[in-house]
């Protein structure tokens, strides 16, 4: 980043909330305020951050979470994306040989929204419509852009000018950079997420929404089908764990990545802390 980001400190007696943008951890607080748990707030976090950070989260994405549960259990919603059943491997290699690593060809199957919907019904206490509020309204009424997304934006200009939809969605005018400070509305997302607050997740993996995936995946390339999102099943399993300093660390299984998190910190508690310190 062409900027030094400031370390700030902060103390709450009643619960936090660290989220990649203010809107995700504002819309976070005041379900807390109104009376949510944390798996509400999270859920609330998540789907703002699709609004207002959509470069690093959105409802096409694949989501994990780990929840420690008021008694003292940690359970953990599996949310690792499948494979398209019609993926054409040769495809993608040929893809990969010319530099193409973006695009519908390398999309999984999306778990963010099943995920987000398995934690609300299950460790949540609000409803969906509830926990969709903040975000709707955001995607209707605008949120301010931030550095950070012009600058991502820049970096992947070559692939935005090469999508239409892109164009319209990420810039202005489907040619100008949004600028810090300028307010963006999503309607197309607003009418999506007022949508899903009605029908539930169902309506995006077997419903009106998939049939748009699927079309959008066929005239774009791309190998996701109705089959593929109506096949899908997020897990609530139990958490593998390590001791790290006297520390309980709680993380993902297989297939995802929390096994070489544990992995490198066993490594690192060989070592004595003095060394790290001075490493780091």
């Amino acid at each position: 980043l062409p900027f030094e980001p400031a370390a700030t400190r902060a103390r709450s007696d009643f619960g936090m909330v660290a989220a990649g943008s203010p809107e995700a951890s504002d819309a976070a607080v005041k379900i807390l305020e109104r009376g949510g748990n944390a798996v509400d707030a999270a859920v609330a976090a998540a789907l703002m951050l699709g609004v207002a950070d959509p470069d690093a989260s959105g409802l096409g994405g694949m989501t994990s979470m780990v929840i420690r549960l008021a008694d003292g259990r940690v359970r953990v919603i599996d949310g690792s994306s499948p494979t398209p059943r019609e993926v054409d491997p040769s495809r993608l290699q040929t893809l990969a040989g010319t530099g193409i690593v973006v695009g519908h060809a390398w999309a999984a199957v999306p778990t963010t929204l099943a995920v987000l919907d398995m934690a609300r019904s299950r460790y949540g206490t609000m409803s969906r419509a509830t926990l969709r509020g903040p975000s709707r309204d955001s995607a209707e009424h605008g949120h301010l852009v931030k550095q950070v997304q012009k600058i991502w934006t820049n970096h992947y200009l070559e692939e935005i000018l090469a999508s239409r939809f892109l164009r319209m969605t990420a810039l202005v005018n489907g040619a100008g950079l949004l600028q810090p400070g300028d307010v963006v509305c999503r309607p197309d997302l607003a009418r999506t997420l007022r949508h899903i607050a009605r029908y539930g997740a169902t309506t995006f993996y077997r419903g009106p929404i998939a049939d748009l995936i699927e079309a959008d995946m066929i005239r774009s390339g791309g190998f996701i089908r109705k089959t593929d999102l109506a096949m899908l099943r997020v897990k609530d399993v139990y958490p593998i764990h390590t001791t790290y300093r006297k520390t309980n660390v709680f993380t993902i299984p297989q297939p995802g990545g929390g096994s070489s998190v544990i992995e490198a910190l066993n490594i690192l508690e060989k070592f004595p802390g003095e060394f790290l310190a001075e490493d780091t």
